[in-house]
């Protein structure tokens, strides 16, 4: 089964009829969403994903089961493989994402929720890492048709050859807090053809 960038936009929006639509024009994928004023963190720790984050991001891609999560923290309960720097919050793989044990294309989808800034990197206590290398290490290890969604203060600076941007949604999570971006992109390669609705 092949899923469509529209058809995407539509299982988001069927399945969360209370949230504003987000849309899909001209190939791209925009919106905003809108998690709550206040969120308590399941764990002590910096970098944890909004809550409600990743149900939106799986609701869009059901297809993709062959799941990495960098930069994963404290992550848990949803399939995939994780990869750390930090060895005490158990992550599947220790280690920095620039230089990953993976062999080419072994994912198919890719959610990423990287340290922002050099003072959030602090918080983590390890080297902040190159935006650049992280995107091309995760397009060597992401399969040809693959996606990536990237939760950022901003749209990462990234390679043609490696990503195509399909989408930004702005994402807010209450007042006095940073609004970020939410990323998406698509491996280049053979197209989505074939509509699921």
């Amino acid at each position: 089964m092949v899923v469509t960038l529209e058809d995407r936009v539509r299982l988001y929006n069927t399945g969360f009829p209370e949230y504003p639509d987000i849309l899909y024009s001209n190939n791209w994928i925009i919106g905003t969403w809108a998690i709550g004023n206040f969120y308590k963190r399941r764990h002590a720790y910096h970098g944890e994903f909004p809550p409600g984050f990743l149900k939106r991001i799986l609701r869009m891609f059901p297809d993709k089961k062959k799941r990495l999560f960098p930069f994963s923290g404290t992550l848990k309960r949803y399939d995939g493989i994780t990869v750390d720097l930090n060895p005490d919050l158990e992550p599947d793989f220790v280690g920095s994402v620039e230089n990953l044990p993976f062999e080419d294309g072994a994912f198919n989808l890719v959610i990423s929720d990287p340290p922002y800034t050099k003072e959030d990197s602090k918080k983590y206590g390890y080297p902040h890492p190159s935006k650049p290398k992280c995107l091309k290490e995760l397009a060597r290890v992401t399969e040809v048709g693959g996606f990536l969604v990237w939760l950022d203060l901003m749209v990462p600076r990234y390679a043609n050859d490696d990503w195509e941007l399909i989408g930004v949604i702005g994402l807010y999570t209450g007042t006095n807090r940073r609004f970020r971006a939410v990323s998406m992109f698509r491996r280049p390669g053979e197209p989505e053809v074939k509509p699921l609705w």
